[in-house]
């Protein structure tokens, strides 16, 4: 069985330079998005970078990063 979510609750995005570094100018909290709804992010140019996105479920079960 699998599910599928109504919405990415608390959906967080944040970018890291190649040593594992947050580079502070990029990404954001988005709160609450629907599926398929569009977002504009801002990533800095960066060779080897990573980028981390979170989404929680409907509930507090985890905090914020």
């Amino acid at each position: 069985m699998t599910d599928v979510p109504d919405k990415l609750y608390s959906l967080e995005i944040r970018q890291y330079d190649l040593n594992g570094n947050y580079i502070p100018e990029t990404g954001n909290d988005f709160g609450d998005k629907n599926i398929g709804e569009r977002l504009n992010i801002t990533l800095t140019k960066s060779d080897g970078c990573q980028l981390m996105l979170v989404a929680r479920g409907n509930g507090s079960a985890i905090g914020a990063l």
